[in-house]
């Protein structure tokens, strides 16, 4: 097993984690409100206030998980993400990298060589190194390959990339999120 299938299973069993949770608070806040409501009205009805107090106690309760039920839905979306990016890396190592954006828009006919070496484009050097999370991403990927950089630039992009081949935990959390 390799590395994205085994971080694919870990983050899988995270987002069902995530969901049970989501959907625990989902129906114990229905639970309260129903409560509440049947509090509500058999305080209307006899006036006591035992039924006002639990009334008021379910309410605080309920608020209380819609602010944790906020922060469990961002949890199982952010896994639900996770498990996309492994899955997106386990199509890539069998040589599917349909996922990533191919850069079509940046081909250039006039460029000295994006056009005749398949820069850009279906199953392209782009598509097989883009892992941008968005539009400013792949654009500054993009003007890289489209220009000529100097040497010191160049090891610095390589130091840069050394760093973060180690982080894999990080690089997805950011694509991720």
């Amino acid at each position: 097993m390799n590395i994205y299938e085994s971080e694919q299973a870990r983050y899988q069993l995270l987002f069902e984690q995530a969901s049970k949770t989501y959907n625990t608070l989902s129906w114990t806040r229905l639970a309260l409100i129903g409560i509440v409501l049947i509090a509500a009205f058999q305080y209307y009805k006899t006036g006591g206030d035992l039924y006002w107090v639990t009334g008021l106690v379910c309410l605080v309760i309920f608020f209380v998980l819609v602010n944790k039920h906020d922060v469990v839905a961002r949890k199982k979306n952010f896994y639900r993400q996770l498990v996309k990016v492994n899955t997106h890396e386990i199509a890539a190592k069998k040589g599917d990298f349909s996922n990533f954006e191919a850069g079509e828009k940046y081909v250039d006919p006039h460029h000295a060589y994006t056009f005749d070496l398949d820069i850009f484009g279906a199953n392209s050097f782009y598509q097989h190194l883009n892992r941008t999370a968005n539009v400013v991403g792949a654009d500054k990927l993009a003007q890289y390959f489209l220009r000529n950089p100097a040497k010191t630039e160049i090891y610095e992009t390589q130091e840069a990339i050394r760093d973060l081949a180690e982080k894999l935990e990080w690089r997805q959390a950011y694509l991720a999120s």
